[in-house]
């Protein structure tokens, strides 16, 4: 599973492995450790992003990109 770390939100990001179109999340650690394990991240709530700062709705998007390779 191929994850990446953003230390700017404060989780780990990945997606779905069957689909590799859905992104999901899971906490990053104070001492930076995260769960390697798919059942413990949750699916990212794009409308819920929507009542947040810019900046995260942009980071994850820049996340999503990069785990997607575009």
């Amino acid at each position: 599973m191929v994850v990446l770390v953003s230390e700017k939100l404060g989780s780990v990001y990945t997606l779905d492995p069957d689909t590799n179109s859905v992104l999901y999340y899971t906490a990053l650690y104070p001492n930076g450790d995260y769960s390697s394990n798919f059942d413990d991240y949750d699916e990212v709530d794009w409308l819920a992003v929507l009542g947040e700062d810019e900046t995260v709705l942009k980071e994850l998007h820049r996340i999503e990109d990069l785990l997607k390779g575009d």
